[in-house]
């Protein structure tokens, strides 16, 4: 039995929530009651808590948050994706400020292509019921079960049709002592492809929970991809649980790219529901100070002649700490699977800590599986051929952390966001 904090606390916290201007509304009654109620019986968890145990949430516990609904500045460009002339790149674009949604650039959105965008706290139909919390795995996650509960904006967006450019989702985010709750639906007819890109701009944010819930509903021989990049400054803590559901030849592929901040916590989850399908999980991150990065994943092959791919890099400097929890299903019935997992760290301080555990569990007997992972240093015989060309000790660092790193990044198909990802982890 998982260790938690009381159940006073839990009550207190929702109290806080409940009486800031809580965006509730009766038309979602009926999703959200079973939530609420559940979250009553539910607790923040500790370290002694086995998916928890290297992260800790007491500070996020102890905290009195409130809904902050207030109009979208015009200063948000560094959440901008920019090209190499660093111009915002061509894309579809939609606001949410502190959660809530904001009518930025809203009507720039191709009504061929995606058919809804329906504004999810303004909404209550038979879609919306259908994928809401679709198999939520509330008893490991307590900020998924708060966020079905309690979210406060967000989007069910319906994909027609290919789209030609990226939908990029910016949060803003300020204020001190808020929470920012939305949850983003996206669903697909057959055979569509889109890039859906999530930035955040934080730099009027102190002590804030940014807790977002995305679920993806990926049809028969659509592919998805969606390029998460989580750069926060401190008193930013970030919740992001993402689920994933495929139907048969389909393709999803999901990124994290975590830099700066003060805490950054991954949930993934990718159901595979049909034959032929490609899953694939990307991540690279970079830990300084006293940050923590956990990114938990896990891809469950429920049918057969499958593929997944699961690649995560990164460092740890200073007294930072980075997690990684990845577990690979293959059900009974999920014969000829091929499944990769590897992560791989390096250590830039002695105060840094790295704790990394790839799993499987399988039930076939026709299957290719490996899993991997390696903590080290940096290769001293390099950085010393380095430093013999003339490179400084700094440059010399950098260099090879951006090898290391840049294989996760060379992931992204679309070049302009490649190349904007690299220059935040100072590659380019």
């Amino acid at each position: 039995m998982s260790a938690v904090i009381s159940a006073s606390k839990m009550e207190e916290f929702i109290s806080s929530i409940k009486n800031s201007n809580s965006p509730i509304t009766d038309e979602l009654e009926n999703l959200r009651t079973p939530f609420v109620n559940r979250l009553l019986d539910e607790n923040f968890p500790t370290t002694r808590d086995e998916y928890w145990k290297y992260i800790r949430t007491n500070k996020i516990a102890k905290s009195s948050y409130s809904f902050l609904n207030e109009e979208v500045s015009n200063t948000i460009s560094s959440a901008f994706v920019l090209d190499e002339e660093n111009k915002e790149i061509d894309a579809y674009k939609v606001v949410l400020k502190n959660g809530f949604n904001t009518a930025h650039d809203y009507n720039n959105l191709p009504n061929q292509s995606i058919a809804n965008i329906k504004e999810i706290t303004a909404c209550f139909s038979t879609e919306l019921a259908d994928y809401f919390a679709k198999e939520e795995d509330n008893d490991r996650n307590v900020f998924n079960t708060l966020n079905s509960a309690y979210f406060n904006g967000g989007f069910l967006i319906e994909l027609n049709e290919t789209l030609d450019k990226p939908l990029h989702i910016i949060h803003e985010i300020s204020g001190g002592d808020v929470i920012a709750q939305p949850r983003i639906i996206v669903t697909s007819k057959k055979s569509v492809e889109a890039t859906i890109i999530h930035t955040t701009v934080s730099d009027k944010a102190n002590n804030v929970l940014l807790n977002g819930t995305y679920e993806i509903f990926v049809a028969e021989n659509s592919n998805i991809s969606v390029i998460n990049i989580q750069n926060e400054r401190e008193g930013v803590f970030q919740v992001n649980n993402t689920q994933a559901h495929q139907e048969k030849n389909s393709t999803v592929s999901l990124h994290f790219y975590s830099l700066n901040g003060d805490w950054i916590r991954n949930n993934t989850n990718i159901l595979v529901n049909g034959e032929g399908c490609e899953s694939n999980l990307y991540g690279a991150y970079t830990a300084i100070n006293k940050q923590q990065i956990d990114n938990h994943t896990v891809v469950d092959h429920r049918k057969a002649n499958c593929e997944s791919n699961e690649l995560y890099k990164g460092t740890a400097t200073d007294k930072a700490t980075v997690t990684f929890n990845g577990k690979v299903f293959v059900r009974q019935d999920a014969q000829k699977i091929n499944a990769f997992q590897s992560n791989n760290n390096i250590l830039l301080s002695d105060d840094a800590t790295i704790n990394s555990k790839p799993e499987l569990e399988i039930y076939a007997d026709d299957v290719k599986c490996s899993h991997g992972s390696t903590t080290g240093q940096l290769d001293e015989e390099a950085l010393f051929y380095l430093r013999s060309r003339g490179l400084s000790p700094e440059s010399a660092n950098k260099l090879l952390v951006g090898a290391f790193v840049g294989e996760v990044i060379e992931n992204v198909k679309q070049d302009v966001v490649k190349h904007h990802i690299a220059q935040l982890f100072g590659l380019e």
